[in-house]
């Protein structure tokens, strides 16, 4: 799985929720990105598609998969922390 640079800062915020032991909403990830959040949801769509993360219905269910963290590049997933 190839992922953009966008891609892999959003995974990289998510990632950062996660280190806190919390989950991102949509609306907080796009404060992060600087997108609305109907724009963070395309992108969500785009990853879920790719299989980079496991999305549901429920609030705060995002969830980053073991294959999208592969894919990320290290100085991308390093500087996108939170």
């Amino acid at each position: 799985m190839k992922l953009t640079k966008k891609q892999s800062k959003l995974l990289g915020h998510i990632l950062g929720f996660n280190d806190l032991g919390q989950n991102p909403t949509r609306k907080e990830l796009s404060s992060l990105m600087g997108v609305t959040p109907p724009a963070v949801t395309i992108m969500l769509q785009t990853l879920h598609r790719k299989g980079a993360v496991v999305l549901n219905r429920k609030w705060r269910s995002i969830v980053v998969t073991a294959q999208a963290l592969r894919a990320m590049p290290v100085e991308d997933s390093a500087e996108a922390k939170v």
